[in-house]
């Protein structure tokens, strides 16, 4: 399929690619697209978990990640090809999920949560009403927050360093291209821009 509507009538969530060529979309009724043709065309992977799913990362082109409604999170080994579910269901949402190795990853559901064993467990690291989160590296990661904050770690997460705007904006999403520049988005139509890493 090409086009805008990949999912119909359904939302689709999330994006991830892994090169140039391989990527996977996630969205409601549990639906995964791959592309191996860089966004040409889309096939329908797994329709199998009816729950919504909000956010996909893969590591490379075999192993990946994707989470949301009712605290799922589901994984692949085979490329997306056959998923297996990790997480007991509860009355919750994952946001958004990032891995920095096949062990250690993170994840958001307003608490900043981090696993040490592929995501089989999860403890909680940060509390707040974080959306969103990116890791340039292992070492080095900023969150942000629906109450218009900036979380920023440089040692894997032991410690966070949070920083609250004056706006009174929702911010939604975050990424750095190097350990300087970076952006947040959010409500309102906001893009923020940092050239100094945040500080």
């Amino acid at each position: 399929m090409a086009g805008t509507a990949w999912g119909g009538n359904h939302a689709i969530y999330s994006i991830f690619f892994v090169n140039n060529s391989t990527g996977w979309a996630v969205g409601d009724l549990g639906r995964v697209y791959k592309t191996t043709s860089g966004g040409t065309n889309w096939f329908l992977q797994n329709n199998q978990n009816l729950i919504s799913l909000r956010s996909v990362y893969f590591l490379n082109e075999f192993t990946g990640w994707a989470c949301g409604e009712f605290a799922q999170v589901i994984k692949t080994y085979s490329g997306g090809l056959s998923w297996f579910t990790l997480t007991d269901i509860a009355n919750y949402v994952y946001n958004d999920i990032y891995f920095t190795s096949e062990l250690t990853g993170w994840i958001s559901t307003g608490t900043l949560s981090k696993t040490t064993n592929g995501g089989t467990n999860w403890f909680a690291v940060i509390n707040g009403s974080f959306e969103s989160f990116y890791f340039l590296n292992p070492q080095t990661g900023w969150a942000v927050s629906r109450a218009a904050s900036v979380a920023k770690t440089t040692n894997e997460g032991v410690n966070w360093k949070v920083k609250t705007s004056e706006m009174n904006l929702v911010f939604k999403s975050v990424f750095f291209a190097n350990e300087n520049m970076g952006w947040i988005v959010g409500e309102k139509g906001t893009i923020l821009r940092t050239t100094n890493g945040g500080k």
